[in-house]
């Protein structure tokens, strides 16, 4: 999904020059970007609960500022720790070597956690997920849920790093592998 947000400021001051502007960038930006698929165009202003000239583009607007900004945090917090811990607790299993030194059990262990995560969260919690799923927020919510997992990052680029030192073992030995 790609979204580009429009952030406006409907001031007093030169408000028919601004008006103008905006309308005309907007007005732009919505014939340039009408047949791209997955895109979603948001407008935020910054004016409060009020009718405005910005209401007429027909596109989801965010009346406040903080009220995206709130809706962010509270979206993105709870993917940060959950993100994180679920690192953690993975991190200190295979610190204790629970499941053995295979590195490979450690992340399916932790893409089955996850997947519990994201049942919980769909089946379990509708109404949250619900509010986020297809928003900028949403994709927020799984990136940094994804991204604050160092340790599984690191298992993977281990797993990776190994299969490529078999690949070119094999390239070496038998010039003719993985020739189509």
């Amino acid at each position: 999904m790609i979204y580009l947000l429009i952030t406006t400021s409907l001031v007093e001051r030169n408000f028919e020059e601004r008006k103008r502007r905006y309308t005309n960038g907007i007005t732009i930006a919505l014939r340039r970007f009408k047949d791209v698929a997955n895109c979603k165009i948001i407008i935020v202003e910054n004016n409060g609960r009020r009718p405005t000239f910005l209401d007429a583009f027909g596109v989801e607007t965010y009346d406040t500022f903080l009220s995206f900004t709130i809706k962010f945090i509270s979206h993105s917090l709870p993917a940060v720790f959950a993100g994180h811990y679920l690192d953690q607790g993975i991190y200190y299993i295979q610190r204790e070597k629970y499941l053995g030194r295979t590195v490979i059990a450690y992340i399916i262990v932790q893409v089955f956690a996850w997947m519990c995560i994201f049942y919980g969260l769909f089946h379990l919690l509708p109404l949250y997920a619900a509010e986020f799923q297809g928003t900028l927020t949403g994709i927020f919510f799984v990136a940094l849920f994804f991204v604050v997992q160092t340790n599984f990052i690191t298992n993977a680029q281990t797993v990776l790093g190994k299969i490529d030192n078999v690949v070119e073992k094999n390239l070496q030995t038998h010039p003719g592998f993985l020739q189509i």
